[in-house]
Parts: structure tokens; sequence; C-alpha cells
């Protein structure tokens, strides 16, 4: 923090373009509650992948299925640590 108190976020501009390649990022918890929270506002099913699992993970996937989504974790290719949380609404295909 230094002499300067506390730093306020700087505002960050990006304009539209075309997207092209893969990215891959590691996981992580916080992304992963995200992830979550956001699937059950999307429509039909949503894979959140090389999410990293624990209690509090798990307790948030928890009150997803609590408030009416599907979830399931499954083992996707690329080693130890990537599973994947399958979410969606009950009853979906």
């Amino acid at each position: 923090m230094g002499s300067r108190g506390c730093m306020l976020p700087r505002a960050v501009r990006l304009e539209p373009g075309r997207l092209r390649g893969r990215l891959r990022v590691p996981g992580s918890k916080s992304h992963a509650h995200r992830a979550v929270l956001l699937a059950l506002l999307a429509q039909g099913e949503s894979l959140v992948a090389h999410a990293p699992l624990g209690d509090d993970v798990d307790a948030t996937i928890e009150a997803a299925v609590r408030l009416g989504a599907e979830a399931a974790v499954e083992s996707v290719e690329g080693g130890v640590g990537d599973e994947a949380l399958p979410l969606g609404e009950e009853g979906e295909e």
C-alpha cells in the first residue's frame, strides 16, 4: 500500500474485436464460484471445466442444486485436477 493510501482500481476500456485462438487459465476457486452462479442465470446446460474443487466450491454447487439446478462432477481430459461441473435446469436435456 505504501504512503499513497488505498489505491482505487483504474478503469480499463476495451474495444470490441474478433478473438482467435485458445486460452487456458489456471483454475481459481473464486472463478469457480462465479461460474456456478453465472451458470444458474444461463439458459440450457453450462460446463465449468478445470474448476478446483473444495468444501467452499462444493457448498456453492449445493446451493445451486437447492435453487433447482442439476449438477454432476465428472473428469475431463487434461490430467489430475481437471474437473467439469455441468449445470442446467432440472429436467432439461
